[in-house]
């Protein structure tokens, strides 16, 4: 999966698609959260996945935030700023790379 590091999402989102593919029901998702678009706000449904591997970090019953972007942002999803407090993410802007303690 490409995922955009984006510091300015709270959340991690992962296009519906592959949480479906992974074997998530959306439609018994506990929990549904509101949040801003480019487009305006919408509804979506949130999965705690079993576990999240990304940058060689791995977190156990993550929640994931189940939303399409448009195809034209040539993404998967959005790694949020949960994932990358959790893990402390450290971004040195000069390089554009990410380390994990």
């Amino acid at each position: 999966m490409k995922l955009l590091v984006d510091t300015g999402s709270d959340y991690t989102i992962l296009a519906t698609e592959i949480i479906t593919d992974l074997g998530y029901d959306l439609q018994k998702a506990r929990r549904h959260l509101r949040i801003s678009t480019g487009s305006g706000a919408i509804e979506a449904p949130v999965i705690n996945v079993v576990w999240f591997n990304c940058l060689g970090e791995r977190a156990e019953k993550f929640p994931i935030v189940a939303y399409s972007l448009p195809e034209t942002t040539f993404v998967d999803g959005l790694l949020g700023m949960d994932f990358l407090t959790r893990v402390r993410a450290i971004i040195p802007v000069g390089d554009a790379s990410i380390q994990c303690p």
